[in-house]
């Protein structure tokens, strides 16, 4: 019996051994399958929080170009305000040059129209061509006057350019110099909706 107790000993010795390795094995299978879990939860948290982020630089890039669509309806709309009705386009760019010279002191010496054109496909505003009318001025009087006619020209309220200036002194006196200015001066207009 001793050795049967003793044996029975071992074997219940033996089997607690076997059950607590038993239990640690199912132990660490657990914790893999567990780790495994977290790795692949941690790589979706990963890849939401990317996602989230991402979307919020969509909506970022979203509100900037609504505010920058809104900035360009804006400046389209100036552009089309200022630009000349076709019919007056002429007129409108005359009786502004011969304000601007009368304001100034400037003398109109000569004001000639210069080729009606179309500025090309480059220069298509809003899907529409740019007529444009030029004059070709010549003006006399001082450097002073000359700048407060360039002051004048600068207030207009419509579109227009100043596409070349020359200068030439008359005469040469210190104080009451007089020069003839010409200059190339256009306007613009937007062909009518058809």
């Amino acid at each position: 019996m001793g050795a049967n107790k003793q044996m029975s000993s071992h074997l219940k010795s033996l089997a607690a051994v076997l059950i607590a390795s038993g239990a640690v094995l199912f132990f660490s299978i657990w914790m893999l399958q567990n780790r495994a879990e977290h790795s692949v939860q941690k790589q979706e948290n990963e890849r939401l929080t990317a996602d989230l982020s991402d979307t919020r630089g969509y909506k970022e890039s979203a509100a900037r170009l609504r505010k920058e669509i809104t900035e360009l309806d804006a400046a389209a709309d100036d552009l089309e305000r200022r630009l000349a009705s076709r019919s007056l386009q002429g007129p409108q760019l005359v009786d502004a040059i011969v304000k601007s010279a009368s304001v100034s002191g400037m003398e109109t010496a000569s004001l000639a129209e210069l080729e009606r054109r179309e500025e090309g496909v480059a220069n298509d505003v809003l899907g529409r061509k740019l007529r444009v009318v030029s004059y070709n001025p010549a003006m006399e009087g001082s450097y002073d006057e000359l700048v407060t006619f360039l002051q004048s020209v600068d207030g207009w309220g419509f579109l227009h350019r100043i596409e070349s200036i020359k200068i030439v002194a008359l005469n040469r006196q210190d104080d009451d110099a007089t020069v003839r200015a010409t200059m190339i001066i256009s306007s613009f207009s937007m062909e009518e909706d058809r």
